[in-house]
């Protein structure tokens, strides 16, 4: 999240277009709200915390998340960002006065994270 949010701090500094800025703060408060909704789910996955990396499981007061289940969404909502924060500069880009040689070497390079 915080190398994603870095990207974005990144796209403010070379694209000044108010629009593009307004949907980059948007973007960075989705990423910083997934961080707090996500964080205390695996901080406090089970219940003594101990547990999570001990294993014991004859407790009948112990009591865990369906660590499987908040890994796929996370996983989901993080390629659904992922993709939002590499698609967001190219319509900017496509608007560039360049050759379009060089509109495709800037696309290439801004592109790179989808492969």
């Amino acid at each position: 999240m915080v190398t994603k949010i870095s990207i974005l701090a990144f796209y403010l500094r070379i694209f000044p277009d108010r629009t593009f800025r307004i949907s980059t703060f948007i973007l960075m408060g989705i990423i910083i709200a997934t961080l707090i909704a996500f964080l205390p789910s695996i901080i406090w996955e089970c219940d003594p915390v101990s547990n999570a990396w001990t294993g014991y499981y004859g407790d009948p007061q112990h009591r865990c998340l369906n660590i499987f289940l908040i890994s796929w969404i996370g996983s989901a909502i993080n390629i659904v960002l992922d993709l939002a924060v590499m698609l967001l500069p190219i319509p900017h880009i496509l608007k560039l006065s360049l050759s379009p040689r060089k509109k495709m070497q800037v696309l290439a390079m801004f592109s790179v994270g989808l492969l």
